[in-house]
């Protein structure tokens, strides 16, 4: 019993904690959206940034920002978005990456009406090329209406492309 115990003590006085820094750039295309109805297409651009833990876990805020076309019957208009949030990542060995988002903060800016609301987004990367992630995300946000605007929800699907760096 002893044995076991000094092996135990020598094993778990080998590890670290070694809490790394993790930045995650990325850049991503509306291939499916919705907005009240109406089609939204567009860019978005934004980073992540946290800690990365040794379990192949990392954590932080993600900050994006994009520049969407609105289809609406009225015609088409241009939109402003910009989200923050928290993020999880997990790692898995077999070349996948696991996501999600919650998102406290978005806002919508149509030049002429501004919507504040908040979101989550779930998503998955595909990791195998060198230090390149091919991602798949789903984001559903809700809006507060303004005016004589009701609240709202946007539903989007995006593919994009992104470099994790755990520092």
């Amino acid at each position: 019993m002893k044995k076991i115990l000094i092996a135990m003590m020598i094993m778990i006085a080998g590890f670290q904690a070694q809490a790394g820094i993790y930045v995650e750039p990325y850049l991503a295309y509306n291939i499916l959206g919705e907005t009240d109805g109406d089609d939204t297409t567009g860019t978005n651009i934004g980073g992540r940034l946290g800690y990365s833990l040794p379990m192949l876990v990392s954590f932080g805020l993600d900050y994006n920002m994009g520049s969407y076309t609105i289809d609406s019957a009225l015609g088409d208009v241009d939109a402003d978005t910009t989200n923050l949030g928290a993020f999880v990542a997990v790692d898995l060995p077999i070349l996948l990456r696991g996501y999600a988002s919650y998102y406290f903060s978005s806002d919508i800016d149509t030049g002429s009406v501004s919507y504040d609301g908040s979101g989550i987004a779930v998503g998955v990367g595909f990791t195998m090329l060198p230090f390149v992630s091919l991602n798949l995300e789903y984001r559903a946000m809700s809006y507060d209406g303004s005016g004589a605007v009701s609240d709202f929800d946007a539903k989007e699907i995006l593919v994009g492309i992104s470099v994790p760096l755990d520092l």
